[in-house]
């Protein structure tokens, strides 16, 4: 073994040395350059697929892979280390967020089930949300659906186990952000003080019955920001410009 690893060793010095040494470094040239080269395309690719991703407002982001503009807030400082500049970076794990909603579904046990829970959210809705809403059945739903959301995770039931395919427990999650978008629902609702649309207000109609617009505040698109379950979200809007067309009262006569 010795006189085998003794000649190989000679071998390896005698590359380093002499005219061995052009080609060893064009070796390590071609070895490198490939490196270079996969490490290019995958920044390349990576630069392709941001260039091909729509650029969207939040107010008419499309479901898929989408690139949202804006202003970052920073929660701490941070430097970048080559530049020195100022940079914000935020990393989540959504994985985290949904194993413990689904963990914190599946341990709840109550004696009501998730078509009960639904069905009364859904009866508040079209009694107080429906075509025509007022203050008081607006004021009044948004404080039943949220006793209507703490009983549901404090009394629904979802069976079956977290591990395997489980559409009782899909619904679950589904009805249970539904409690949000029902509260957001009546919220707005009651922020738009005119009538519009489907949206009538039975305080704000004309004379002779007709929705009455109120151009002067809500000529603009709104969104509102979720800002968590136990706190009330914030609204945002835009303003609209009619150049060309300006609003009109409609008559449905």
């Amino acid at each position: 073994m010795a006189s085998a690893v003794l000649p190989l060793a000679a071998n390896w010095g005698a590359l380093l040395e002499g005219d061995a040494r052009p080609a060893f470094y064009l070796l390590l040239g071609f070895g490198a350059g490939l490196v270079f080269f996969f490490k290019g395309f995958g920044v390349w690719r990576k630069m392709r697929l941001i260039q091909d991703t729509p650029t969207s407002k939040i107010r008419s982001m499309a479901l898929g892979r989408v690139e949202l503009y804006g202003q970052a807030v920073e929660k701490a400082e941070l430097t970048a280390p080559l530049t020195g500049a100022a940079c914000v970076y935020y990393r989540y794990q959504v994985e985290q967020e949904v194993q413990g909603r689904i963990d914190r579904l599946l341990s709840v046990n109550g004696d009501r089930t998730v078509d009960s829970l639904h069905r009364e959210l859904g009866h508040i809705c079209i009694d107080q949300c429906g075509m025509s809403r007022n203050r008081a059945g607006l004021e009044q739903a948004i404080g039943q659906i949220q006793q209507l959301r703490e009983e549901y995770w404090e009394r629904v039931r979802v069976p079956g186990a977290g591990k395997d395919l489980n559409q009782s427990l899909e619904k679950a999650g589904r009805v249970a952000d539904y409690f949000e978008l029902a509260e957001l629902m009546c919220r707005d609702a009651l922020q738009r003080e005119e009538s519009c649309g489907t949206h009538f207000r039975e305080e704000y109609r004309t004379e002779e019955g007709e929705a009455r617009r109120d151009d002067e505040r809500f000529t603009h698109v709104a969104a509102w920001e979720f800002t968590g379950s136990d706190s009330s979200p914030v609204l945002h809007t835009e303003a609209l410009e009619y150049e060309n067309v300006p609003p009109s009262q409609r008559s449905y006569k």
